[in-house]
């Protein structure tokens, strides 16, 4: 690609500052629709008999109570006793549902396994709640009730619903083993399935509600919120998807509506602690109306106006007020940057992100105040990483793309370093020159071959190691290292297998250390300048020269045969601009 892309300088150190905050949204949880497995939020006796002991016990003083303080095994035993046949309840709040039916529409009395009465017996209107979810988030106009009585089970039916719930199960497998892109996939699957069938509508909100949590893991807020709107539509009065919409708003830093959202999910459900959760820190992002959005207001209102040091006054209020928000470190990078105050701007962008490591705008500000300083490495990283959480931001690829032109130009710090470092050894007599390629030091053999060369027979000479050197950065930095130890200078021009990103292993991680394979060349490069070795021209000696050339090849080299074949070479490499483009 006759590219000059640069190292990243001392920006790998940046990734120490960044710690992810995990939201609301994000909670390792899947769906507990299994009744009969005891759950920390549902009390399940352990001993029917001792259960029954304790409600003859109280009855003198007081009735049975509401069926919501019964455990799962007493509804349960309610229902048998009544000649109600059990239906497929995923949750213990369809059981109270249908025991109180049952008092409702008989006015029977209560069986001796019934608990005491609870100290508080409010029941929430469903009606109210769901009108209040959809004006806070908008879902389209609700399904039919989850418990309007289904068609005559045919066998044909029990074999749709079986296969359903089996795709269910491989969703909630992959889902427990944090592979989310296959969980959504089994969710999406039973979905396509259950579409314009008789159904379940409890099954169908279950299903929507864990693909929204497998989005808002993949960071897909704006598609977790529409299923959780699904999956409220079809349960208006279940907590889960009241909180998989507010999760998803609060994702999406639509604070208000996430507030709202909460806040009708707990009218419907007073005591689910993950709507209380999630309201808590919600209200902590709103600030409750207070000093902080005040300030904030003030400081959005004087950076529209151009006044930018009285925004940063204002903002430095709003920080005082609301230490852990985000936005406002941000608005301030932006107001700092306007100034020309750079090493401040990515100070503040830095602390963004640092509270918020998967918002994109934090890398946005970080990435613009490192580019406008001169620091073209630093902002491809920021760029390139904020990437990650939002691969389609325009203004993210535009950043990234203006900091690769910036690479590749002259008058960069890397290439004022390249200057100094070109006629250092001008002066010397010519020595010999060595090179070598595919010594893959992570291959068996490489290692010791290395180590047995001598310390003292290459000590005025130069090697150039042209490429494919290692597959993980740590091999490619211990073979330089190596050669290092042997020869005067040594010039280093990478090859596919090291600018690979390979999976996660057991000794690496580099998709999590490289967002691609040009962060990777800048971290490598960055290394060569720790460890004294050359990426770029120098003259040698009185009458040597090596200049460096850094390329990539193309099918539209090959003039006899340009057509690409189906076999993808090279694939753990990852090119932004594609792998048709990387040559330029």
């Amino acid at each position: 690609m006759r590219s000059r892309l640069q190292k990243m300088c001392t920006y790998s150190r940046t990734a120490s500052l960044v710690s992810l905050v995990v939201s609301a949204a994000s909670q390792e949880q899947t769906e507990a629709a299994l009744i009969d497995v005891p759950m920390a939020s549902v009390r399940v006796s352990g001993d029917r008999a001792q259960a029954q002991a304790q409600a003859q016990e109280s009855a003198a003083e007081a009735d049975a109570g509401a069926p919501h303080d019964w455990s799962v095994r007493q509804l349960k035993d309610f229902l048998k006793e009544h000649g109600d046949e059990l239906r497929n309840f995923t949750e213990k709040s369809e059981l109270v549902r249908e025991v109180q039916r049952l008092m409702d529409s008989s006015s029977s009395v209560l069986p001796q396994t019934g608990p005491t009465a609870p100290t508080s017996t409010a029941q929430p209107t469903s009606t109210s709640a769901a009108t209040s979810a959809r004006a806070a988030s908008g879902p389209p106009p609700p399904c039919p009730s989850p418990a309007a009585p289904l068609p005559q089970n045919s066998e044909k039916h029990a074999r749709l619903v079986h296969k359903i719930q089996d795709i269910k199960k491989s969703g909630d497998r992959a889902f427990q083993a944090k592979d989310f892109e296959k969980a959504e996939r089994h969710y999406s699957s039973a979905l396509r399935q259950a579409a314009d069938q008789p159904v379940d509508q409890v099954l169908v909100a279950t299903l929507y509600s864990n693909r929204a949590a497998c989005r808002s893991h993949q960071h897909r807020h704006a598609e977790a919120l529409s299923d959780g709107q699904e999956a409220l539509r079809r349960r208006p009065d279940w907590a889960r998807a009241h909180s998989r919409v507010g999760a998803a708003l609060f994702s999406l830093r639509r604070w208000d509506e996430a507030k709202a959202a909460y806040e009708t999910g707990l009218s419907v459900d007073p005591g689910s602690v993950e709507l209380r959760d999630g309201l808590r820190q919600t209200l902590t992002r709103v600030g409750g109306g207070g000093d902080a959005a005040a300030a904030k207001q003030r400081g959005n209102a004087f950076f529209k106006a151009g006044k930018h040091v009285e925004a940063i006054a204002a903002y430095d209020d709003a920080i005082a007020a609301a230490p852990s928000d985000e936005t406002l470190y941000s608005n301030r990078s932006a107001a700092q940057a306007a100034l020309g105050n750079l090493d401040a701007a990515l100070a503040d962008a830095k602390r963004a992100i640092a509270l918020a490591g998967t918002w994109p705008k934090g890398y946005s500000r970080a990435g613009y105040a490192a580019l406008q300083g001169g620091d073209e490495e630093a902002a491809y990283w920021f760029y390139s990483n904020g990437l990650r959480w939002d691969a389609q931001n325009v203004e993210l690829t535009r950043g990234r793309s203006a900091a690769m032109q910036q690479i590749n130009s002259v008058g960069t710090r890397r290439y004022r370093r390249q200057l100094e470092r070109y006629r250092r050894d001008a002066h010397l007599p010519p020595a010999r020159v060595f090179a070598v390629s595919d010594v893959h030091y992570d291959h068996a053999g490489a290692r010791e071959w290395a180590s047995a060369l001598s310390r003292t027979a290459y000590t005025k000479d130069t090697i150039i190691v042209a490429g494919d050197v290692g597959d993980t950065f740590n091999a490619v930095k211990l073979c330089l290292k190596a050669f290092r130890a042997v020869f005067r200078r040594v010039f280093y021009v990478p090859g596919n297998h090291d600018l690979w990103i390979r999976p996660k292993g057991q000794h690496s991680n580099e998709p999590a250390a490289f967002a691609d394979s040009v962060a990777k060349l800048l971290a490598l490069w960055q290394m060569c300048d720790e460890i004294d070795v050359d990426v770029g021209p120098a003259q040698i000696s009185t009458s040597t020269v090596v200049l460096p050339l850094d390329s990539w090849y193309s099918y539209t080299f090959d003039h006899h045969d340009p057509k690409p074949g189906l076999t993808l070479f090279d694939k753990f490499c990852k090119w932004p601009m594609g792998y048709d483009d990387a040559w330029k």
